[in-house]
């Protein structure tokens, strides 16, 4: 097993190649964590080893609304539709929200595979986020809070 300061490099030379400073979106309380903005998203990295599996772990989250009670059958319905279209990333809840989320073994991973998966799941947060607040939440996508 690599050390797990091997797999850090490997985060921030992939954030790197978003054109993203990693030390501008490291999380400095937590080792192992960063978060930054695809377009209008945020995406949370993060890397940590677990001491049960003797394996490192590679998450990319990208939360996208807090959940309400009032949500059909019909969006859990579209969710798993839509989950079956992506390439090898998924919707899931995260305390109480809906979140893109792609979780690997880190080992064996470069920095080109990191930076893809970060890529990927800020463009489908972008993509299918926006659309589903407007039409189960009642988020206008087009609207700023700051108006």
């Amino acid at each position: 097993m690599a050390n797990i300061q091997d797999f850090y490099q490997i985060v921030e030379d992939a954030i790197n190649q978003l054109g993203v400073d990693p030390n501008n979106c490291r999380d400095e309380e937590e080792k192992g964590a960063w978060a930054l903005m695809r377009g209008d998203q945020e995406v949370w990295i993060d890397c940590w080893y677990v001491d049960e599996e003797d394996n490192v772990y590679f998450q990319v989250l990208a939360p996208i609304f807090e959940l309400n009670e009032d949500l059909s059958i019909e969006f859990y319905r579209e969710l798993l539709e839509i989950n079956y279209t992506m390439l090898g990333v998924s919707f899931g809840t995260y305390k109480n929200m809906l979140a893109l989320k792609v979780i690997r073994e880190a080992n064996g991973m470069h920095s080109d595979e990191a930076h893809d998966i970060i890529d990927r799941v800020g463009n489908y947060a972008s993509e299918y986020g926006p659309a589903l607040s407007a039409k189960h939440i009642g988020i206008d996508p087009n609207s700023s809070e700051d108006n």
